[in-house]
């Protein structure tokens, strides 16, 4: 018998091989609903989707681990978001990009949408907000799905953490070296035309 952690990780063998749409296969669909559906509550599989996502060589056993929630899972968690927040080097949206034939935060947006009633589909909606945000969408993508989410868990603690988060301007490293080599390169090019250099100051 399948297992809703069988089930999240045949979607992504399945997204490495083409593109999934919902609402094309009733068999897939009814997997896709009941595994939503445990992602309400069950954070270990959460975490274990959004480490398959945004971690695409991600091993089926280490996937195991984390969708439990024991041993080192917790731990390979931290160290995979530590790296995102800390080493600019580190690529989440080119890694997702050429692995999945499609974006995975908008395919959970739809695999919400096969949730009845709505109000049970923000464990989906929770993933695709927080996948947004790691892979550095822009701000006003990451709100989109953070407004999904709005719309079914109001006070989900994912999404308001994550308000405040692109409040402050907290981002993915790579992100803000973006951000910071932009911004050198609008003051070189002003002060060379001898302008003042551009509003804003670099990150120290």
């Amino acid at each position: 018998m399948m297992t809703h952690s069988d089930t999240m990780w045949d979607l992504f063998e399945r997204m490495r091989a083409g593109q999934v749409r919902t609402k094309e296969n009733q068999l897939l669909d009814d997997r896709l609903r009941a595994a939503a559906i445990v992602l309400n509550s069950d954070w270990g599989l959460f975490d274990a989707t959004v480490m398959k996502a945004t971690v695409p060589n991600l091993s089926r056993e280490e996937f195991e681990v984390i969708a439990r929630a024991t041993g080192q899972g917790p731990d390979r968690v931290f160290a995979h978001l530590s790296r995102v927040f800390d080493d600019p080097s580190h690529d989440v949206y080119h890694q997702m990009a050429t692995t999945w034939h499609q974006s995975v935060p908008h395919l959970f947006e739809d695999i919400a949408d096969l949730v009845r009633p709505m109000s049970k589909s923000y464990g989906a909606l929770r993933v695709a907000a927080a996948i947004s945000y790691l892979e550095g969408d822009p701000p006003a993508l990451v709100k989109h799905f953070m407004d999904g989410l709005f719309h079914v868990a109001p006070t989900d603690s994912l999404r308001m953490n994550l308000s405040i988060a692109l409040i402050d301007g907290i981002s993915p490293a790579n992100v803000r070296q973006e951000r910071t080599d932009s911004l050198t390169r609008e003051n070189e090019d002003a002060m060379s035309l001898g302008m003042p250099p551009m509003s804003g100051r670099l990150s120290r």
